[in-house]
């Protein structure tokens, strides 16, 4: 009977992995031929004849990635998803409670479905996620060995900003606080903020000193917030310093055969793009045009300008940034397939691949429609937490520590993401809401796991020696306890 069940569940263990395999196949090849190709410029033969308006990294590896399977968006699709595949391996390998993991298995499906995609947002996140994973491998390492993972994933977390420098301290913020929660005892406060700072402002500054040095044509990617703003204060302000400041910022920037009303016709606030483009419901559209000559002192201009609108009247600017705010709160659509779905020439392997992966699909696009992945539902779950705790259940300090930093990463995501907003898609804030959960999970593992460490085993008695490396003693087992993976913490 006993050799029956033991070979009953050697089938049952290879079905699920013929199973397992044929589920990520199919998955794999309806991938095919990816989506995304933002910045990539991939037309533009000579790396210095490529605009900068995506920064120095991402025309760099978008630009000239290999045609590997014949299609580099699959290729670098494939790229990014074993990145954060890896990544998330490794942090779940230090969840320890049930119910962590699954909730961690659910936001590793739901990331699946974004880092498919080819796009700046998707692929920091994926590299992110890569860094997060390394820096939680000093948990179980010896401490000789901390410092070189810690600095590894420096490294990788640096490479990650430079796909979007401007959102830095954002990631910066994020760094520190796993830095915190897998090594808290280890790193003093003077090295949390040179992290802080580096991560910060370096690969900004990074960025522009290659752009300069391999002297990539100019696009001033930061006009369209300038333009935005200056066209929002235009249309809706209502002090006339403000408007005339307003009106005078925008008029180098005035479409042939356009007028002031055309701005303020074709102007909408979801985002900057109708400004730009031929509206058939605007007759002298499109209202405005950018800047992409090699005068740096028309876009010097344009940033003092708009500067001067702010100080001129900070309220009025404030109003229109209450505005983007709120689309801020609500941004969703960071999940686009379409292009997968809808590619003709298809194999019976690649249809089988793409049935899959719309009916996978169709649950996150439910969810992302509700909003549920935006910053508003993120911080209403952190607010729920807090009314939770102490009112449901019993109080717990470090309950609350850990949903003040939860709240910081959304609160500074929000503010950021609120200052330089154009449009509204999802993409642009869900790496960080992704990361505000892991985080969450990860505290609240950490925090657990300690306490269950060091709780005595009801009224048993343990008694241990500690040296460096090695327990002396021990009168009863600790149950539930990985015991090698708390003293090497201790060591």
């Amino acid at each position: 009977m006993l050799k029956f069940l033991h070979t009953q569940t050697i089938v049952n263990k290879f079905t699920f992995r013929v199973i397992l395999f044929l589920f990520i196949l199919f998955f794999i090849v309806g991938l095919y031929p990816g989506v995304g190709g933002e910045g990539a410029q991939r037309s533009i033969k000579f790396y210095h004849d490529k605009f900068d308006n995506s920064g120095f990294l991402v025309p760099l590896i978008y630009g000239y990635w290999p045609n590997l399977f014949g299609s580099w968006l699959f290729a670098l699709g494939l790229i990014q998803i074993c990145l954060y595949t890896i990544g998330m391996y490794l942090i779940l390998n230090n969840l320890k409670i049930y119910k962590l993991r699954l909730l961690f298995y659910i936001i590793y499906f739901v990331g699946i479905f974004f880092v498919l995609q080819v796009v700046r947002d998707a692929t920091s996140f994926s590299i992110f996620i890569l860094g997060i994973g390394v820096l939680s491998k000093i948990l179980t390492v010896k401490i000789k060995f901390k410092w070189i993972l810690i600095v590894l994933s420096y490294i990788i977390i640096f490479i990650g900003c430079f796909f979007k420098p401007i959102l830095a301290p954002i990631m910066a913020v994020v760094y520190v606080m796993f830095l915190k929660v897998f090594n808290a005892r280890k790193i003093g406060i003077k090295v949390q903020i040179l992290f802080l700072v580096s991560i910060s402002f370096f690969p900004y500054v990074a960025d522009k000193f290659i752009l300069a040095r391999f002297d990539l044509k100019p696009a001033y990617a930061e006009q369209q917030l300038f333009l935005y703003d200056a066209a929002k204060l235009y249309c809706w302000g209502h002090d006339s310093t403000t408007v005339k400041i307003a009106k005078e910022t925008l008029a180098p920037f005035l479409h042939e055969n356009s007028d002031y009303e055309s701005i303020c016709a074709s102007l909408e606030p979801m985002a900057w793009d109708h400004l730009r483009t031929k509206l058939p419901e605007v007759s002298n559209s499109p209202a405005l045009k950018t800047y992409s000559g090699a005068d740096k002192d028309i876009v010097g201009s344009l940033l003092n300008n708009w500067s001067r609108l702010i100080f001129n009247n900070p309220f009025e600017w404030l109003q229109i940034k209450v505005i983007d705010s709120a689309q801020v709160l609500v941004m969703s659509n960071a999940f686009f397939i379409e292009p997968i779905l809808m590619d003709k020439s298809k194999s019976t392997l690649q249809s089988a691949g793409n049935v899959l992966i719309k009916v996978l699909h169709l649950p996150i696009a439910i969810l992302d429609k509700l909003r549920v992945f935006s910053l508003g539902m993120t911080f209403l779950i952190g607010i729920f937490l807090v009314v939770l705790n102490g009112r449901v259940f019993k109080y717990q300090k470090f309950v609350d520590l850990v949903t003040l930093n939860f709240f910081v990463i959304i609160l500074l995501t929000w503010l950021m993401t609120t200052i330089l907003f154009i449009a509204n898609p999802g993409r642009y804030t869900l790496p960080y809401t992704l990361l505000s959960y892991i985080y969450l999970i990860s505290a609240w593992n950490s925090k657990k796991n300690n306490q269950l460490a060091f709780k005595f085993n009801q009224s048993k008695i343990i008694k241990f020696k500690l040296k460096k490396k090695h327990l002396t003693k021990l009168k009863y087992p600790l149950k539930n306890i990985n015991l090698k993976y708390y003293l090497s913490e201790l060591d």
